[in-house]
């Protein structure tokens, strides 16, 4: 079940330089493989907002579920169920937030289907806080490709190729300060033109001598 509050995790280690969240406690799983690669690698997952995602608590223990937390926040993060009041600064709030090692992924697979003699497959189910790891700015980020591609290979039962690692996505990106933007719109302006144009009176030049 996802909950209605933001996670607010201000471990260090939990925020990059542009306060974005920083995802790195992930829990190995023996069963599905997801987060291997991951944590071998030490890849941390980089998102925006997200929130806090557990399983039914209310449901049977012998409902034929296996329901596990692959992905949590570090132990002092709490889940702000206020963020949607404007002008007003988050705090924790007892008895109003959540608190602790938050979930921010986790999977679900029926092992036996419920109330069925026969030996079917069950289904399986990921659940993750956000949709943001996934955006064209996150998913050039080592750790996020792997966690989707790694969890997209769970679901549809592809469990031979969790340990590939996916191929890295190289991105080139030219930076130029305003001083230097000026500079070559001058020169695209006029040096080149003024190139060609001294070019040409070479070539008249020599022709007429």
């Amino acid at each position: 079940m996802v909950f209605d509050n933001i996670i607010v995790d201000l471990d260090p280690r939990s925020l990059t330089e542009n306060n974005d969240l920083l995802l790195w406690n992930f829990l190995r799983d023996s069963a599905s493989h997801i987060t291997d690669n991951i944590i071998n690698n030490k890849m941390p997952v980089i998102t925006g907002p997200a929130r806090v995602v557990s399983d039914d608590l209310g449901r049977s223990l012998d409902d034929g579920l296996s329901v596990k937390k692959l992905i949590a926040t570090s132990a002092s993060a709490w889940g702000e169920a206020s963020y949607r009041i404007r002008n007003v600064a988050w705090a924790y709030t007892a008895g109003q937030d959540l608190k602790g090692q938050l979930g921010v992924m986790v999977i679900s697979e029926r092992l036996k289907p419920a109330n069925l003699p026969l030996s079917v497959k069950g289904g399986r189910l990921a659940v993750i806080g956000t949709a943001d790891l996934v955006t064209n700015n996150r998913i050039i980020n080592p750790g996020n490709l792997n966690l989707f591609l790694a969890t997209v290979n769970w679901t549809v039962d592809r469990d031979t190729q969790l340990n590939i690692p996916a191929r890295p996505i190289q991105r080139f990106q030219l930076a130029l300060s305003a001083e230097e933007l000026g500079h070559l719109r001058l020169i695209l302006l006029f040096g080149l033109p003024g190139i060609i144009a001294l070019v040409g009176l070479a070539v008249y030049w020599t022709r007429r001598n």
